[in-house]
């Protein structure tokens, strides 16, 4: 009975010690505690954003229109280094301006005007960023989750490209009472787009500054983004 007692007392010492490191690694991973079931498919991050976020945009969620826009005639914007292309109207000429490692802000102007964008990426160094890369999805679920659970669905914004992938509005400062998304007062951040063909393929492009009039050219931009590897 005592021995018993002993090899049992041992299991539950062994069980908590594997919650605390399965706990400091969650944490240190994907920046709070997740089961893991919760993470079941992360290797396969276009896949596992497809079930556990696009699906619960599709069915809660409002869609923001991005394919309304005729670029036919618009120049081609190409980034063969992280393997991406959108088009731009073709009256802007553009400047590159680099920020770190793991972004740029191209900013475009007209000789009087000047629209910003800011691209991001994962540090393909460092494949444990929860911040943005395949450990931020499991964050990105649990956010929707939230926002559902306190009926904040008027904050559930995606767009939907060409190749008919959903992805999330991934910050927007919406005015309380409209809940509309074409009022003035919107401000419209971001947006990550998560390729097919590789697990390190995230790219978020991101309004820099106000560009409230400048909203046909960010819908032109997200709605010709493709990965061309």
């Amino acid at each position: 009975m005592g021995k018993l007692f002993q090899n049992s007392i041992k299991i539950s010492l062994y069980a908590i010690l594997v919650i605390i490191v399965w706990l400091i690694y969650s944490i240190i991973q994907f920046g709070n505690f997740y089961s893991p079931l919760y993470l079941k498919g992360l290797s396969n991050p276009y896949i596992y954003y497809k079930d556990n976020i696009a699906s619960v945009l599709l069915r809660n969620g409002k869609e923001y229109t991005i394919n309304d826009v005729d670029t036919r005639d618009w120049n081609a914007y190409e980034d063969k280094e992280m393997g991406f292309k959108f088009k731009y109207p073709n009256n802007l000429h553009y400047n590159i301006y680099p920020k770190s490692d793991t972004g740029y802000l191209i900013e475009f102007t007209d000789n009087n005007k000047i629209f910003n964008i800011e691209i991001n990426y994962p540090n393909l160094k460092w494949d444990c960023s929860y911040y943005l890369g395949k450990n931020s999805l499991p964050r990105v679920r649990h956010n929707i989750e939230s926002q559902l659970a306190n009926n904040n669905i008027g904050e559930l914004w995606y767009i939907r490209t060409r190749n008919n992938d959903v992805f999330k509005i991934s910050s927007t400062n919406f005015n309380i009472e409209k809940r509309n998304i074409d009022s003035d007062n919107i401000n419209f951040t971001s947006v990550i787009f998560i390729g097919e063909s590789d697990k390190h393929l995230f790219v978020q492009i991101s309004q820099y500054g106000k560009i409230y009039k400048y909203d046909q050219i960010l819908k032109g931009i997200f709605s010709t983004f493709e990965y061309i590897r």
